[in-house]
């Protein structure tokens, strides 16, 4: 009986595991034809954000897109209005 129970407790922890994180990786940035930057990661677990930077007539800002999940896709953002995007760029997070 005691055995028993034994493996039903191990059986519980080895299903209810979470699954290792990796920072996430082999990231980039590009700017479309159409202003909008994005930002990508391939590999890891993780979120990821484009940053535009972005200016008008000698003024700078940045834009920052949303946070994406590296599995669900790409972030976007575009400059404010008047601003041009100049460089492209992201931030990455576990």
């Amino acid at each position: 009986m005691v055995a028993l129970s034994t493996g039903a407790v191990a059986s519980t922890l080895v299903l209810s595991a979470a699954p290792a994180a990796a920072y996430p990786s082999n990231c980039g940035s590009a700017m479309r034809s159409d202003g909008v930057v994005s930002a990508w990661c391939s590999t890891g677990t993780g979120s990821v954000s484009a940053v535009a930077g972005c200016e008008w007539f000698g003024w700078w800002t940045t834009a920052q897109g949303p946070w994406v999940g590296v599995a669900t896709g790409a972030s976007h953002v575009s400059c404010p209005w008047p601003y041009s995007p100049r460089w492209t760029g992201f931030y990455a997070r576990d």
